[in-house]
């Protein structure tokens, strides 16, 4: 199986002659080995996709022989979107959750622009002067309470 959906549960079978010994490291999206377990050299194990994984979960298989030779493996298991963009022309990648639905506000200003975004508690400031990175994200901090 190549192909699944976030948050089904897949079984990995792998084989290998004369390894005595292997590991199996889960990829971050990054590339990055993240999570490890000690396998056999062959056999199989269950693994449940995170709900929230999307676009790919990825595995690689280190095997080591008597002689400490390593032979590796990878797999990566492409992960089919629950969700869709709202606009078009949409990104390759999926959206990493579904479309929210929320009040918000929006100020122009001369380089740039911020957003308000009520469900996330948070203001988005965007920016259009060449500088890097062109956004910022910052907690919505004010209290209805106080004072405007």
């Amino acid at each position: 199986m190549t192909e699944a959906d976030p948050g089904d549960a897949i079984t990995l079978e792998w084989q290998s002659s004369g390894g005595n010994q292997a590991t199996l490291y889960h990829l971050m999206n990054s590339g990055s080995l993240d999570g490890w377990w000690e396998v056999e050299p062959s056999g199989s194990m269950d693994y449940v996709i995170p709900a929230e994984s999307r676009n790919w979960e990825g595995f690689v298989l280190f095997v080591l022989d008597d002689q400490d030779r390593v032979a590796q493996a990878t797999l990566q298991v492409t992960l089919r979107c629950p969700d869709t963009w709202f606009f078009s022309p949409a990104p390759d990648e999926c959206p990493s959750s579904p479309p929210i639905l929320t009040d918000g506000g929006e100020q122009h200003f001369e380089h740039g622009l911020m957003l308000w975004i009520k469900a996330e508690d948070e203001i988005w400031v965007l920016f259009d002067d060449g500088a890097q990175p062109a956004w910022n994200s910052l907690m919505d901090v004010w209290d209805e309470s106080k004072p405007e």
